[in-house]
């Protein structure tokens, strides 16, 4: 129970700097959890030394992220978590390793780790996969990289482009969801509106700044600039958007 004082009912001194102080040390562990998030989890740095120097840098790293994250699940504050992006990639030294040991089996032991042992349930776990592919030294496929649905809230596909496959990736995805949300992260290239006719299943859609300030092609006209190809975008009937005020 709150103490008040005086006329009006006006909070005591000591009570507004007891608040204040709280809000304080919520903002600096927001400041250092950001700070985490940009870098903590890339693991390519722990990737260039030996097997042994990796798994102790692996350590490290998540016990710096269970003393950033354990305020935020005290305040009942919730993180989109997705660790080792790209997992079916070959571009990391995390992933593209199939198998009982394999990529899969990194991801699960972190998700072990975070949720049953350190038991932070305020962590949205959004699994992130590039699009597979038959040609050589491409992505490999999701089945054997996928941690399924109980290990997962969320998908991100990590898209060059989208309108490029002649199989539409949004029902790919739809095979391993089980039920949950999805959504691409387009890093070339607005998508053209033609091709949200097709791709109709995606919960969300990023588009990295390259593909807003690269050229993409409208339907059935030649290249544009990002911004008119964005303005196109956001007016497309499949697009749900905020109304401007």
């Amino acid at each position: 129970m709150v103490r008040r004082g005086g006329e009006g009912g006006r909070e005591l001194p000591e009570v507004r700097r007891g608040r204040r102080a709280q809000l304080d040390r919520l903002e600096r562990s927001i400041g250092r959890t950001t700070a985490l998030l940009d870098g903590l989890l890339d693991f390519s740095r722990a990737g260039a030394r030996s097997a042994v120097g990796a798994k102790a840098s692996v350590a490290e790293a998540v016990r710096d992220a269970l003393a950033l994250l354990r305020p935020l699940a005290d305040a009942h504050l919730a993180v989109l978590w997705s660790p080792y992006p790209a997992l079916n990639g070959d571009g990391n030294w995390w992933s593209g390793h199939p198998g009982p040991q394999g990529s899969e089996e990194l991801y699960l032991r972190l998700y072990e780790r975070l949720t049953g042992e350190a038991n932070l349930h305020n962590l949205a776990w959004v699994w992130e996969a590039a699009p597979p592919s038959f040609n050589p030294a491409a992505n490999n496929a999701l089945d054997e990289y996928f941690p399924g649905p109980l290990y997962i809230d969320a998908i991100t596909l990590d898209a060059n482009t989208l309108g490029g496959s002649r199989f539409p990736l949004d029902r790919l995805v739809t095979q391993f969801a089980g039920g949950k949300p999805f959504g691409v992260r387009v890093a070339s290239g607005v998508p053209a509106t033609d091709v949200l006719t097709r791709e109709v299943n995606w919960r969300w859609m990023l588009l990295s700044p390259a593909a807003v300030s690269s050229p993409a092609a409208l339907s059935g006209s030649p290249a544009v600039s990002g911004s008119e190809a964005i303005k196109a975008f956001y007016a497309d009937p499949h697009v749900l958007a905020a109304p401007q005020k």
